[in-house]
């Protein structure tokens, strides 16, 4: 599957340039990445369950994260990883498993870890396990209008 049309139009819409990376036959959160990724910055997205609700956090795909460390970095009492039904229901345009890095077009507050902030180009996930979007990290920033946390 492709980036979710959802995604192309929101990027396009907001003249934001981006770039789509196939990757099929690698799980970009895990194994070795294409050539052409190498020495860029990738980023995974986790949708985290909080006492009100949802967000979508953005870090780097090397970056373990633990509820406990992510509940004291948010100065929130209550965080975990949402269960793969809660993501098959945000977001049922995408497949299976696959969770868009662009948090606000689901309704989802974003945080990203300040060191992916830091970066000219940021790859993200798009809506499918064989797809990412590159783009300037302050577009990424600016378009979802992220809270910038050093987690």
């Amino acid at each position: 599957m492709a980036v979710p049309r959802r995604i192309r139009q929101y990027l396009t819409f907001h003249d934001v340039p981006f770039k789509t990376i196939e990757s099929r036959g690698t799980d970009p959160g895990r194994a070795a990445l294409p050539a052409c990724l190498r020495g860029r910055r990738v980023a995974k997205s986790l949708v985290i369950r909080t006492e009100d609700g949802y967000l979508m956090l953005v870090v780097p795909r090397d970056k373990s994260v633990a509820p406990e460390h992510l509940s004291r970095r948010l100065q929130m009492p209550y965080c975990r990883l949402a269960k793969a039904s809660e993501i098959a229901q945000i977001f049922s345009d995408c497949e299976g498993g696959a969770v868009p890095a662009l948090g606000n077009l689901y309704n989802l507050p974003v945080v990203l870890d300040k060191s992916l902030e830091r970066d000219q180009d940021i790859c993200i996930p798009a809506g499918s396990p064989d797809d990412l979007v590159m783009m300037r990290a302050c577009d990424f920033a600016e378009l979802t209008q992220a809270a910038v946390v050093e987690i």
